[in-house]
């Protein structure tokens, strides 16, 4: 694990890699009809060299679920909150405030679920790419 923390002297604090966690659960039965799932097994990164680690490891353990949930976490906000929920609505929303009218039939449907697309999107892009799309050169790193 130590190889995965790196300092940054610019700042001076430290920063954590981005990883892609594997991990491994067992259903176990807590009490009578109350099945519970527990981990027993995360492998820090899809390559096949990468350290596994197990409840046994202690502090490293702890660190491991806590890159599972980052991960979790990371996948829920860009791929199903912004990649399907925003993202699906800015065409159609752009589109009716564009060519209908606020009297259209289609605009009324879309008037309620489209009110704070646009903005949002907006800042969202703001946010995430900056002036130098800082996301895009590190997906760039990764093709």
């Amino acid at each position: 694990m130590p190889q995965a923390l790196l300092h940054d002297v610019k700042f001076n604090h430290t920063v954590v890699q981005m990883t892609s966690p594997i991990a491994f659960f067992v259903v176990s039965e807590a009490e009578l009809g109350i099945k519970r799932l527990n981990p027993v097994a995360i492998q820090m990164d899809y390559t096949p060299d990468s350290k596994v680690y197990t409840p046994l490891d202690g502090k490293n353990w702890f660190l491991a679920k806590s890159f599972v949930q980052r991960a979790d976490f990371n996948t829920l906000h860009l791929i199903e909150k912004r990649l399907k929920t925003h993202l699906y609505l800015d065409a159609p929303c752009t589109l009716s405030e564009k060519y209908f009218s606020e009297y259209h039939p289609v605009y009324q449907l879309l008037r309620q679920h489209c009110r704070a697309a646009l903005e949002t999107n907006k800042l969202f892009e703001i946010k995430l790419f900056g002036k130098i799309f800082l996301f895009f050169n590190a997906l760039l790193a990764f093709l």
